[in-house]
């Protein structure tokens, strides 16, 4: 009796261990993986995408384990490609030339989506051509002697204000305008777009069928964020532009010409060479507005302002004072040099002729006032002083001449 009292009871403790460890054991295999999706949705909500999970087993959970180290794989991918983009919207906000957009986004594009070429277009709509400004690889040596696509409608992106994909060029139409085309592999265009207006195109080159929705709209963010930017660039210039060009000539107006002539006096002394200042007026310009109209008069100013910036050096500067009254600055150009550039404005001028609805102005001269830094002033309104009363003396002894300043006497031509 006793004997089975002690079998039982051994039984029983047997049977009593097991089941502890069955217990223990099955809580480790449940809780172990539940413990450690846990742990990583936490630290997914902190932020931090770094290890993944351990490899997983084989069974639910092990799936389980499975999907959740994908998702945070591309949980991780998302978070770097945002933070790429964030990157380059900063970068370009402090960019401050185009071609330093054209950059940041060639290196981008190469960083982001690993292309085998990137081709940057920009329109040029008054030579109506495409102009690849920016390449990843350098273009074939022919391509590259004239990188421009000469009709801009022969690309299929800017012609259709939309992109263009070709997934395999063994098998799929190419874009007419076939421009240094790769012979294998696939292209995707998008046109740069910016305030409706078509600015541009991006070519980027890869492997047959690498072109996903996820990174067409990834590279659409890229390429709106450059396209606003180069537009905002535009505009700031554009604002610049206005505020120091004369509108009616294209001439700089004297807003620019006085910052500017400080520069150059600051380097004609650096370098101790000469600085010419020639002051010119139109004669008797408020008889030509009197007799022929205003409209005839801006006439007259714009073709006189044509006719100053053909004669001159592309070095020398012209700017128009005000009214009727112009400037020509002559970098390095003493007081001969500039009595001879004088003079040719004056007969150019003299040989204008302007039309006046049924009329044709004709007549027309000029008085112009020479001088010299540092010969006649050490700073730039002593010089302008200068020039002026030459310009003075030019109209007393009879305008259409040019006089050089001199302290006690004018000399004239």
């Amino acid at each position: 009796m006793r004997r089975v009292l002690f079998l039982e009871l051994g039984i029983t403790s047997l049977l009593g261990a097991a089941l502890v460890f069955l217990t223990w054991s099955v809580t480790r295999i449940l809780a172990e993986p539940v413990l450690q999706l846990i742990e990583a949705s936490e630290r997914v909500s902190r932020g931090d995408f770094g290890p993944s999970l351990p490899p997983p087993s084989k069974n639910e959970f092990g799936v389980l384990s499975q999907s959740f180290s994908r998702m945070m794989g591309a949980l991780r991918d998302d978070r770097e490609e945002m933070a790429a983009l964030s990157r380059f919207s900063d970068g370009v906000t402090q960019c401050t030339s185009e071609g330093e957009i054209y950059d940041l986004l060639l290196h981008s594009l190469r960083d982001g989506f690993h292309p085998r070429q990137v081709i940057i277009f920009k329109l040029d709509r008054t030579a109506n051509v495409l102009e690849a400004v920016a390449t990843l690889v350098p273009l074939p040596q022919k391509v590259a002697a004239s990188p421009v696509i000469e009709d801009p409608g022969n690309c299929k992106a800017v012609r259709m204000k939309r992109p263009f994909l070709v997934s395999d060029v063994t098998l799929d139409p190419v874009c007419p305008a076939k421009f240094a085309a790769p012979s294998e592999g696939s292209y995707y265009c998008r046109p740069l777009i910016a305030g409706g207006n078509i600015i541009g195109a991006v070519r980027l080159e890869g492997p047959e069928d690498s072109w996903t929705a996820e990174l067409e709209a990834l590279l659409e963010s890229y390429m709106s964020t450059a396209a606003a930017s180069i537009s905002n660039l535009r505009a700031l210039e554009a604002m610049k532009q206005l505020a120091i060009v004369d509108t009616l000539t294209g001439l700089h107006n004297r807003r620019f010409l006085k910052d500017y002539a400080l520069k150059q006096i600051a380097m004609a002394r650096r370098r101790e060479r000469r600085l010419g200042f020639i002051t010119m007026d139109i004669d008797h310009f408020k008889s030509f507005n009197d007799k022929y109209g205003h409209e005839a008069g801006d006439r007259i100013l714009r073709q006189f302002a044509q006719t100053v910036t053909r004669v001159v050096r592309d070095a020398n500067l012209a700017t128009r004072l005000g009214g009727e009254e112009f400037l020509v600055l002559l970098p390095e150009t003493d007081a001969n040099g500039c009595m001879a550039a004088a003079e040719r404005i004056r007969r150019a001028v003299t040989r204008m002729t302007v039309s006046a609805g049924d009329k044709t102005i004709s007549q027309i001269t000029v008085s112009l006032g020479i001088a010299v830094f540092p010969d006649h002033g050490s700073s730039v309104e002593e010089v302008l002083q200068a020039s002026d009363k030459a310009l003075y003396e030019s109209k007393r002894n009879g305008r259409n001449r040019a006089t050089l300043f001199v302290e006690q006497a004018e000399r004239t031509r």
